[in-house]
């Protein structure tokens, strides 16, 4: 009988240490991490807050409509000063009041609100945090990236962690979401490609848009780097264009994301279009991206 005491011993004490470990566990994915403050702000706080973002956000555009006018006078032999640069720095609550603006206006909660509740950005040393309390696993679900462009002006978005809580969250809780996403991008993107077309004036209609951004998404969603391009909208004749333009620099300290754009030349444009029109390699396999030369002179 004292083979039997010892081996119920054993058990006893593994299922001490089993128990020991899932009490852990369920109280690091229960716990609040210490930078998850999604409503911090008052109501006047947060509009003060998105106001300022609204206004740097229409500095930027500004900056997109005389580089695009600066370059039609180019053409005409016509001298400009324009800067062929603009770079902008975002804090961290004016992103956040933007973002719940907006999503209250369009009813984006309508949209995720059965699966996602309090999302927040968070800023922290060279890194973005999205994060939100996910109703089925009740507790806080962040994902942690770090943004980078590297020496060929390609752009990282690099996924280094994904948390439940304070607990690291097995890729299988959320590869499901993730093979829907890219599920559906990989549906619509031929559509985009097809009809994706920027104009001799520079401006992009919304299937180039769609095409860029699902490419960009299919990337980050690979840990793979992407073309780093991103499109400004412009008021031009009472309408709303969106023009191309590089992301030569991003850069994250504790609350603020800074951010510097270049404008593509026209030569640059046509070389972006026919890489947007092409099928991606994500839509089999991975290959290498061929980035859009970083240097260069500008007409004017």
């Amino acid at each position: 009988m004292k083979w039997f005491k010892r081996i119920l011993l054993i058990i006893a004490i593994l299922l001490t240490g089993v128990l020991a470990v899932l009490g852990a566990s369920y109280y690091l994915m229960k716990g609040i991490p210490e930078w998850y403050h999604p409503r911090h702000q008052t109501a006047q706080q947060r509009d003060i807050a998105a106001r300022s973002a609204e206004q740097k956000l229409a500095d930027v555009q500004n900056w997109a409509a005389d580089a695009h006018a600066a370059e039609i006078r180019a053409r005409s032999g016509r001298p400009t000063t324009t800067a062929t640069s603009a770079t902008v720095t975002f804090t961290e609550d004016e992103l956040n009041a933007f973002f719940y603006k907006w999503a209250e206006f369009y009813h984006f909660q309508d949209r995720y609100g059965q699966y996602l509740s309090e999302p927040v950005l968070v800023l922290q040393d060279n890194r973005l945090i999205l994060a939100a309390q996910a109703q089925k696993l009740d507790a806080v679900v962040s994902f942690h990236f770090e943004p980078s462009i590297d020496e060929q002006g390609r752009l990282h978005l690099k996924l280094v962690r994904v948390l439940a809580g304070r607990l690291p969250m097995p890729d299988a809780l959320w590869s499901s979401q993730k093979s829907r996403l890219e599920r559906s991008i990989k549906a619509h993107l031929p559509h985009w490609q097809l009809d994706a077309n920027i104009d001799p004036a520079g401006i992009a209609n919304d299937d180039a848009v769609m095409a860029g951004m699902g490419k960009l998404i299919l990337h980050l969603l690979n840990n793979q780097p992407s073309q780093a391009v991103i499109f400004l909208p412009i008021i031009q004749n009472a309408g709303i264009r969106k023009v191309p333009v590089r992301l030569l620099d991003v850069s994250i300290a504790p609350h603020a994301l800074t951010l510097t754009v270049d404008r593509l030349t026209s030569s640059e444009r046509t070389e972006y279009l026919q890489q947007l029109r092409q099928a991606d390699p994500l839509q089999a396999t991975l290959a290498v991206i061929t980035p859009i030369p970083k240097t260069r002179t500008h007409p004017d």
